[in-house]
């Protein structure tokens, strides 16, 4: 299977995407190539978003998917073979996958949309964030902070010792998700929140049920599958 994924810079456009594809991997049985498409040339920075994208993917060791890049090309589309209905409730664990991490539970760490340099107003995305400047300031006094600036492999060193995380929608909550860590979301708009992270505070679903239906979620579709190709 080949899936094919608009490049972006934000974390959760780069963890969905290959969680979803080690998913279809686990379901399918067959190895799954995505590429992502990105806009601007190949350059030797230290940090731009394919290379963000690289290293999530070596990080999680993903050995039934593989991960290719293309430069100087806009998909005008977003993805393909990705047919999910945002909000459907059957559809909440397509994208979630726990690797293999050693977590070391000592701080809370916090990230907050600040310090961004376009505001989350800016950007059209205020409804990702449910607190004001000052609460957060207040947050950020309290526990270690980490945002999209921290560098990916400081940021990933600090998840590994993460017992607890607060955050808005998006950005850092994504390597919590993946990281398995218990989460606050402050959102203006809690029940996507809750689909996106469904195990933060205020969800009615638990950290194990999630990793248990996870399983169960994988051993259905699979089970389908093979029933629809025997009664071909």
């Amino acid at each position: 299977m080949i899936i094919e994924w608009k490049g972006m810079s934000g974390y959760g456009d780069m963890i969905s995407p290959l969680c979803y594809a080690q998913n279809m991997h686990e379901i399918t049985g067959e190895k799954v190539t995505i590429i992502f498409f990105w806009s601007f040339p190949k350059d030797d920075l230290p940090e731009t978003p394919d290379k963000r994208a690289q290293y999530i993917y070596d990080y999680m060791k993903l050995s039934g998917v593989k991960i290719k890049h293309r430069y100087e090309r806009a998909l005008p589309y977003k993805h393909t073979n990705y047919d999910i209905k945002i909000m459907d409730p059957q559809q909440i664990l397509h994208n979630i996958y726990f690797p293999e991490v050693k977590v070391d539970p000592v701080d809370t760490l916090v990230c907050s949309p600040i310090r961004n340099q376009k505001s989350l107003a800016e950007i059209g995305k205020s409804f990702k964030d449910g607190l004001d400047k000052e609460e957060w300031e207040e947050l950020e006094r309290k526990y270690k902070i980490v945002d999209y600036r921290t560098p990916i492999d400081e940021a990933f060193k600090s998840f590994e010792k993460c017992k607890y995380f607060i955050g808005y929608q998006g950005s850092c909550a994504w390597i919590a998700r993946l990281f398995g860590v218990p989460m606050t979301i402050h959102t203006a708009t809690k029940k996507l929140a809750y689909w996106q992270f469904p195990w933060c505070d205020g969800s009615f679903w638990s950290l194990d049920e999630i990793k248990s239906d996870r399983d169960e979620y994988i051993k259905d579709l699979r089970r389908a599958r093979s029933e629809r190709a025997a009664s071909i």
